[in-house]
């Protein structure tokens, strides 16, 4: 499970509606450690193959399958990411050497409706403006998920403990596994919180295919 922190510092207009006031407390992601009853209490099940499933009958999950939030930081498009383009678009592109040109991975858009369809990746509402100015060119480059990468979501701090107590999970629970690093993540978010104002603060997460 990728797990970041996102926060809106400004208060002219609603929380994270701004892209550009939305902000991460790393631009690396939190890799938790693995706890598939907490991972489905975040993720739902949306996360687990249908085999696995069956282990998770009696559990519930109540806010699950939104996706990526609206407005996501961009360091979390270009870690989880890939470009779509053309043959001819990547020339131009890498022309231009885009910011991310040497670290985020491409498929062409025919393999990217294909592995779309196939539920291989999933779309990302993000797209990035490059402008080749030999050529005098824009583009408008869209994204879809790295493959293997499952079921997005994202919570508010009040989302998430309901999430928890829906599915039955204890936070006392989690603090007694000391190679779980998700209570302290929601500490900080509750100092957060205080700090920036109540759903100001979210998490958003993504899981490997399981």
């Amino acid at each position: 499970m990728y797990c970041y922190i996102e926060y809106c510092t400004a208060t002219a207009h609603p929380a994270f509606s701004i892209s550009g006031d939305v902000r991460l407390i790393s631009d690396k992601c939190f890799n938790l450690y693995k706890d598939y009853r907490l991972w489905y209490s975040l993720g739902g099940p949306e996360v687990f193959t249908h085999n696995m499933l069956s282990s998770f009958r009696s559990m519930k999950v109540k806010h699950h399958g939104r996706g990526l939030p609206d407005n996501v930081s961009e360091p979390i498009v270009y870690e989880c990411g890939t470009y779509v383009m053309s043959p001819e678009e990547y020339k131009i592109f890498s022309e231009r050497k885009g910011r991310h040109y040497l670290t985020t991975k491409v498929v062409s858009p025919e393999k990217a409706k294909e592995m779309l369809d196939s539920g291989e990746v999933f779309p990302i509402n993000h797209r990035e403006s490059v402008y080749n100015r030999q050529r005098d060119i824009s583009l408008e480059i869209p994204f879809v998920s790295y493959p293997g990468l499952v079921a997005p979501n994202w919570l508010y701090l009040d989302e998430i403990y309901e999430n928890l107590e829906y599915s039955g999970i204890s936070i006392q629970e989690l603090k007694d596994n000391e190679c779980q690093l998700f209570p302290t993540l929601l500490d900080l978010m509750n100092l957060m919180e205080k700090r920036y104002g109540e759903r100001r603060v979210r998490m958003v997460m993504i899981f490997v295919i399981t």
